[in-house]
């Protein structure tokens, strides 16, 4: 009789060993579903259009020749059109065109008046280089603000 009891005990150790076991990784799985979840909702809202303030203009010149129109768009609505442009044509290596705001015709594109010689040229019109160096003047801004942040960087490591 006393054997009896120790198997049934036995047996309904393993039982509740398994249990704890099962609830143990439906807990870990929960967890990492938890998690990844988590994670993925961060990553989503650093980036994309949205997080684009309103307000941030950027300048767009018409390359129609009758037109030439050069005007300030909202930057959001700017990259939601150049978005649905590049949706439109996916394999296309060239910079999307946006329809005009004076003669609606898909001919304007993003383009910089430099801040040191007030030339206005159209973003990236110098392959391989910084998008908004100045071909007149060779002026780039990003290239400014880039070798700041490296010179600040290099102030707080030393």
């Amino acid at each position: 009789m006393a054997r009896v009891d120790e198997r049934i005990q036995g047996v309904l150790m393993d039982q509740h060993n398994r249990q704890v076991a099962l609830v143990s990784v439906a807990v870990a799985c929960l967890a990492c579903a938890a998690l990844f979840i988590w994670r993925h909702a961060v990553a989503s809202r650093g980036s994309g259009i949205a997080t684009i303030a309103r307000g941030e203009m950027v300048l767009m010149k018409c390359t129609n020749p009758v037109c030439q129109t050069l005007y300030e768009m909202d930057k959001r609505d700017c990259f939601a059109q150049f978005e649905a442009q590049i949706r439109k044509r996916p394999m296309s290596q060239a910079p999307p065109a946006l329809a005009c705001r004076k003669c609606g015709r898909e001919t304007a594109y993003r383009a910089i008046k430099c801040s040191q010689c007030s030339n206005v040229f159209f973003y990236g019109a110098k392959p391989n280089d910084y998008a908004d160096r100045c071909p007149q003047c060779g002026h780039s801004q990003q290239e400014q603000d880039r070798k700041k942040r490296v010179a600040a960087s290099a102030g707080t490591k030393g």
